[in-house]
């Protein structure tokens, strides 16, 4: 399928353990449509995590003064308000509206309630329900801006701002390791079951890969570009302030701030962190395989 249609029905997806639900109960003639990728993820009716729904409300509210939280690129701007419910989002291209969102307060019910984005647009709906989702889970995991592996049974994280090369250096793992590439651009850590996994989501910005499974997570990278190839264990406040960089978390909202730097912690403390100054090339990754075999994170 090219796409994955949501009808009034609703169709339900597994994503790093959590069932979401999304309907569409509006009349208007544009689809609630969602990237192919998602029907990978589709799953049964079980407990409903979260949910997201398009209906147009014509009788809301939209707030346009005084928002909580203001986030722009060039002309193109997220802004984020309070309201009765939770908070409303609003997304603007060029000055003209093309997305309005209601939220509720723990981010888990999501009302589509206007969309009028385009393949041209600066944000799209699918990516910005991926930033609901991933703030609502903050109460159980934590969403990272990585590129998430699996290397012989094992994940690794691979986290590093963009177009530093997370994804260029899970490539390498790929090409060089056999490694699996789960997702080139997200990475969803949970602590469940005894363990703390490592998840691929439908989400993976502009890697294009992504696969619906989970492994043990045994070590995150903390990447950063260097003319020579060097890899060190990171004590706990350092992989802390590198980490909390590279989270999805509501900057305007303390307790789920709160949420995530519980997490961030939780991880220091129990995964092997691990600093990667490197190059793109396949030397990289066997130095950063040598220094994951040191902290038996790895298999040799």
């Amino acid at each position: 399928m090219d796409i994955c249609q949501i009808t009034t029905e609703g169709m339900c997806f597994t994503i790093g353990g959590f069932c979401v639900r999304a309907q569409d109960r509006s009349e208007k003639a544009k689809a609630f449509r969602l990237p192919s990728r998602f029907n990978a993820f589709a799953g049964k009716r079980e407990a409903v995590f979260t949910d997201w729904c398009r209906q147009v409300d014509q009788t809301l509210k939209v707030p346009v003064e005084s928002p909580l939280h203001i986030s722009e690129c060039g002309l193109d701007s997220m802004r984020v308000y309070n309201s009765e419910k939770g908070y409303i989002f609003r997304y603007q291209q060029h000055g003209c509206e093309e997305l309005i969102l209601d939220v509720t307060s723990d981010y888990k019910a999501v009302d589509i309630i206007k969309d009028i984005t385009s393949p041209d647009s600066h944000f799209d709906l699918a990516g910005e329900l991926g930033r609901m989702f991933s703030y609502a889970v903050l109460t159980d995991a934590i969403v990272f801006h990585g590129a998430a592996i699996e290397y012989k049974g094992t994940g690794i994280l691979i986290c590093a701002a963009s177009g530093v090369g997370k994804s260029t250096h899970a490539a390498l793992w790929r090409d060089y390791e056999n490694a699996i590439i789960l997702n080139g651009d997200r990475g969803l850590c949970r602590e469940t079951d005894g363990g703390i996994y490592l998840y691929g989501s439908p989400w993976y910005g502009s890697s294009g890969e992504c696969i619906n499974r989970r492994v043990p997570l045994s070590a995150i990278v903390l990447l950063e570009r260097g003319d020579e190839n060097h890899a060190e264990i990171m004590p706990s406040p350092s992989a802390f302030k590198a980490l909390a960089c590279r989270a999805a978390a509501p900057l305007w909202d303390y307790k789920y701030k709160s949420l995530a730097v519980d997490k961030i912690l939780n991880l220091c403390e129990n995964i092997p962190c691990v600093r990667l100054c490197c190059k793109p090339d396949p030397d990289a990754v066997t130095t950063l395989k040598n220094c994951l075999i040191k902290t038996n994170s790895i298999e040799v």
